[in-house]
């Protein structure tokens, strides 16, 4: 029954981290309430000390699956960074690939784009173990793997039919725009699960409450659903609902994560050639 104004940033989250934590050495505030991404990208923001605690949820009463980061971060939405798409004027469904290692047959050298980033294989890592990841990025090297700056291009790139799969974002967001894509039927999903977070020096603080609350109802997952294409994994007739369906779906545990990672990117960006 009221308004409320929200002005949103978009960008490259490890390098916001990064400035917000340096402003806050010097003693600048962040500017801002709210700091959606990934449980992993907020862990950063929590060692530094700029998020609260999480006495801010309690009053929304969340389901334990609802809570990320240690109860300090409200479950929003789950992405799919290591999902496959396809070009759907250039292949046929029967052709698309239902495994992982499917990428690796010969008709899809030179065919596939991804974001410049290790972070797939890192995750894959978690599911199948290092060493079948390794052999899987090095075979992604014999196969002339494309790599683009961020995860829309690789997407872009694929609608355009320069490249026949994609790895990175599910395909409904741009389908629904008329791009011919759609997702490779495979046969797991490894789900990431994105939540926000209060900053520690939030100027406003309730109405971040309430818009928190807001998405994480049906109401807010429909909302979110039909603006962006994104939603919880487990919101009924969402798009996010939609690609799990029939597959198993894997989430990675933070504390694997941060243990592992560091390690993992170093390795697999030396692998793949990104710098």
């Amino acid at each position: 029954g009221f308004g409320l104004d929200i002005v949103m940033e978009s960008g490259l989250h490890p390098q916001k981290v990064g400035e917000l934590v340096a402003a806050a050495r010097s003693g600048v505030r962040s500017g801002i309430d709210l700091f959606w991404s990934s449980e992993r990208t907020l862990s950063d923001l929590d060692r530094a000390g700029l998020l609260r605690d999480g006495a801010w949820l309690a009053p929304l009463d969340l389901p334990p699956d609802g809570l990320m980061l240690h109860g300090k971060a409200a479950r929003i939405h789950d992405s799919y960074l290591v999902n496959v798409l396809y070009n759907t004027q250039k292949v046929r469904a029967d052709e698309a690939p239902r495994r992982y290692h499917d990428l690796l047959q010969p008709r899809w050298q030179g065919a596939i784009v991804a974001p410049r980033t290790p972070t797939q294989m890192v995750h894959l890592s978690y599911v199948y173990g290092e060493d079948w990841a390794t052999e899987f990025a090095e075979g992604l090297v014999r196969q002339r793997i494309a790599f683009v700056p961020t995860y829309p291009d690789a997407t872009n790139r694929v609608a355009s039919g320069e490249y026949l799969l994609g790895m990175g974002q599910t395909a409904e967001r741009e389908a629904r725009r008329g791009a011919p894509l759609a997702d490779a039927p495979l046969d797991i999903a490894i789900v990431i699960p994105w939540a926000m977070s209060l900053m520690a020096d939030a100027e406003h603080p309730a109405g971040a409450t309430l818009l928190t609350y807001f998405f994480t109802t049906p109401e807010g997952q429909q909302a979110l659903d039909q603006t962006w294409a994104i939603s919880l994994a487990a919101a009924p007739d969402t798009s996010a609902w939609r690609v799990v369906q029939g597959k198993q779906a894997i989430l990675i545990p933070l504390d694997w994560i941060e243990r592992e990672e560091p390690r993992l990117r170093r390795k697999f960006a030396d692998i793949l050639g990104i710098r």
